[in-house]
C-alpha cells in the first residue's frame, strides 16, 4: 500500500518538472507586453536622430539611460507619409515610456487621425525621471481602415538632455486668516536652449494625497526671482503641495517651435489639525472641539496673545469661523476668562456661530461701552460681562437665548439699554432678572 503511494508521488513530480521545463522555454517577449522587445532595442543616443518607418499595425522600441546630473529630458518626433496616393491611410502615431519594471510613465499622440501635415515638432516633456536609471520608447502604429491603399509611416526620433533645474527654497507658512502660503525661488534655473534667465510661469499643484493621485493645478506668474502662492480653498485638514516650474523648450533647429517643459520642487505638506489642541490665529487663541474635514469642525476661542496693556487693542470683532492651516472651523464658544480684564476694550462684537458665552469672559473689562451678541447665541454664561462699568449699548440680535447666568451684566452702566429681536422682547424679560444683574434702571427695548 505504501508502495503505491509512493509512485503516485513520484509520478506527480514528474509531472511538475515537465510543466516547468516546458514553462522556461516559453520566450519573455512573448507574453510580457513587449519587454522581450523592450529590452532588446537600440540605444537612443542624445540629440542624434533616429528614423524608422512604420509599416502596417507596427510597434518599435527604443531604449535610453538617464543622467546623473538633474534637468529635463526630451522626445521629439517628426512624422511624415508618402502623399502620391489619394487613398493614404490615416496615420495614428502614439509613444509610451516604460521604465525598468515596464511600466508606463509618460505617453503622447503624435499624430490623430489627421492627413496632410501637422505641427512639426511634437514634444514629450519627461520631467520626473529617475537618474541613472534605464527607460524605453514605445512607438506605435495604428492605421485607419478607411482607405484601400496603405504606403507607411516616416518617424525621426530624437531625444535631449537640458539641465533645467526644479524650484529651490520651497516653504510653507500661513497669512493673517489662517490661508497656507507657499514661498520658493527660481535664482538657479536655467536653460540652454534660450536666453531666459526665469521660469515663465509656475504651477502650484494642490493635494490631499502625498502621491498626488488627483490634484489642482493654480498657475503662477514667472517673472520674478521668487514668488509666493495663497491656497484659499483647501480641501482637508492636511494638503500637500508642489511647485512646478515651467519653461517652454526651443528646438536646436527650429527655435520658433516650442513644446512645455516642467520640473517639480520637493512636496511640502500643512500641518494636521488636532482636537483638542489649541492653535493662534491672528493672535487670537482657538481650541479645536470638532475636527471635520467638511468645513464644519468647531473651535472655542480661548483668548489672545495681545497684552492687557496693549493701547491698541480696543475692539474685537469675533468671527463666525476661523481658518486653521487653511481648514475652515466654526466659533461656537468663548472660553471662560477669555478675555477677562481687558481693560483697554471699548467694544465687542460676538459672531454668529457663537452659541456659549463663556463664565467671567469678559470680567473685569473696565473700558467696554457696547457688547453685539450674534444670531447664534443661546447662552449666557455667569459673570460673562461683570463689572464692566461703562457697558450701556447691548445688542442681541439671537432669537435662541435660553439662559443667561447668575451676574452676567452685574456693575454694568446702571442706564444701560439691552435691545432683542421684536418677537422676543416678552421671552426674555424673563431671562434678566435681578439675579442677573439686571437693575430697574435699565431698559430692555426691541431692536
Amino acid at each position: 500500500m505504501n508502495i503505491g503511494k509512493q509512485k503516485i508521488r513520484w509520478g506527480i513530480a514528474a509531472f511538475i518538472m515537465v510543466c516547468l521545463s516546458f514553462a522556461a522555454k516559453v520566450p519573455a517577449g512573448e507574453w510580457i507586453n513587449g519587454a522581450y522587445q523592450m529590452e532588446e532595442a537600440p540605444a537612443l543616443e542624445y540629440e542624434a536622430d533616429y528614423d524608422t518607418y512604420l509599416n502596417g499595425s507596427e510597434t518599435v522600441y527604443f531604449k535610453f539611460k538617464t543622467l546623473q546630473a538633474e534637468g529635463v529630458y526630451m522626445l521629439t518626433f517628426d512624422a511624415g507619409w508618402p502623399q502620391e496616393n489619394a487613398y493614404t491611410a490615416v496615420p495614428n502615431l502614439r509613444a509610451d515610456v516604460y521604465d525598468n519594471y515596464k511600466r508606463q510613465v509618460k505617453g503622447c499622440v503624435i499624430a490623430d487621425g489627421k492627413r496632410g501635415s501637422f505641427s512639426k515638432y511634437i514634444g514629450l516633456s519627461l520631467s520626473e525621471l529617475d537618474p541613472d536609471q534605464e527607460y524605453y520608447l514605445k512607438l506605435t502604429h495604428a492605421p485607419s481602415t478607411e482607405f484601400h491603399r496603405y504606403d507607411g509611416t516616416e518617424l525621426n526620433a530624437q531625444l535631449y538632455f537640458i539641465p533645467f533645474q526644479g524650484p529651490r527654497n520651497v516653504s510653507l507658512s500661513y497669512d493673517a486668516q489662517g490661508n497656507p502660503v507657499l514661498w520658493w525661488s527660481c535664482d538657479n534655473a536655467y536653460n540652454t536652449y534660450s536666453s531666459l534667465t526665469s521660469y515663465d510661469y509656475f504651477q502650484v499643484e494642490a493635494s490631499v494625497s502625498p502621491d498626488f493621485a488627483e490634484y489642482d493645478i493654480y498657475a503662477v506668474d514667472g517673472d520674478a526671482a521668487a514668488s509666493s502662492f495663497t491656497d484659499k480653498n483647501p480641501k482637508s485638514s492636511k494638503m500637500y503641495y508642489r511647485v512646478v516650474g515651467c519653461q517652454y523648450f526651443y528646438y536646436p533647429k527650429d527655435k520658433s517651435k516650442k513644446t512645455l517643459m516642467q520640473k517639480a520642487s520637493a512636496v511640502v505638506s500643512t500641518e494636521e489639525v488636532k482636537k483638542g489642541f489649541t492653535y493662534t490665529v491672528n493672535d487670537m487663541n482657538y481650541k479645536v472641539t470638532d475636527d471635520r474635514a467638511d468645513g464644519m469642525g468647531t473651535v472655542t476661542l480661548t483668548g489672545t496673545r495681545k497684552s492687557k496693556s496693549d493701547k491698541n487693542f480696543k475692539s474685537l470683532k469675533i468671527g463666525a469661523a476661523v481658518k486653521i492651516y487653511g481648514r475652515s472651523y466654526r466659533i461656537t464658544a468663548i472660553g471662560k476668562k477669555a478675555f477677562g480684564n481687558y481693560k483697554k476694550l471699548t467694544s465687542v462684537s460676538i459672531g454668529s456661530n457663537v452659541e456659549t458665552i463663556g463664565k467671567e469672559s469678559f470680567s473685569g473689562c473696565t473700558g467696554i461701552k457696547s457688547v453685539t451678541i450674534g444670531k447664534g447665541t443661546k447662552k449666557i454664561q455667569g459673570k460673562a460681562f461683570y463689572n464692566c462699568k461703562k457697558l450701556s449699548k447691548i445688542k442681541i440680535k439671537s432669537q435662541a437665548l435660553s439662559s443667561v447666568g447668575s451676574g452676567a451684566f452685574k456693575n454694568i452702566h446702571k442706564k444701560a439699554v439691552i435691545r432683542v429681536p421684536s418677537a422676543k422682547l416678552n421671552l426674555y424679560k424673563g431671562l434678566f432678572g435681578s439675579r442677573t444683574g439686571y437693575r430697574k434702571t435699565m431698559k430692555l427695548k426691541r431692536m
